[in-house]
């Protein structure tokens, strides 16, 4: 089985809705944060562009390539066929987590809302 890393800034992050999907025995690594900044909007759900604002607040999953990915680009709206096409552009940025730096993937959306000026989705503004 390949493992892959998800840093989920919205409701994939532990204990939201989506976390379903991801939330196996122990694949939960803990909650970090992007090294580079981006930006986070808010309309109901999360966004977060490659606006320099913020470091977003991540919660890291290590999922099946195989079975578990697919699922998340479902949700998500993200064709791997189809990059430009999709809801979400899924690419792999770095995140710090316990003082290490880690390559994970993020999903990115260019959408409209209200900027969370915190990079958390939790703590939202």
């Amino acid at each position: 089985m390949n493992k892959v890393l998800i840093a989920a800034y919205g409701t994939l992050r532990k204990g939201y809705g989506n976390s379903r999907l991801v939330d196996k025995e122990n694949n939960w690594l803990g909650t970090g944060k992007t090294v580079e900044k981006y930006q986070m909007k808010a309309n109901g759900i999360p966004y977060v562009n490659k606006t320099p604002d913020t470091n977003i607040v991540v919660d890291l999953w290590e999922i099946d390539q195989e079975l578990d990915l697919p699922k998340v680009d479902r949700l998500e709206g993200y064709d791997p066929s189809d990059h430009e096409g999709s809801w979400y552009k899924r690419e792999k940025i770095k995140v710090e987590l316990n003082n290490k730096i880690v390559e994970a993937y993020l999903y990115f959306n260019d959408g409209n809302g209200t900027i969370i000026k915190t990079g958390d989705y939790a703590a939202k503004y």
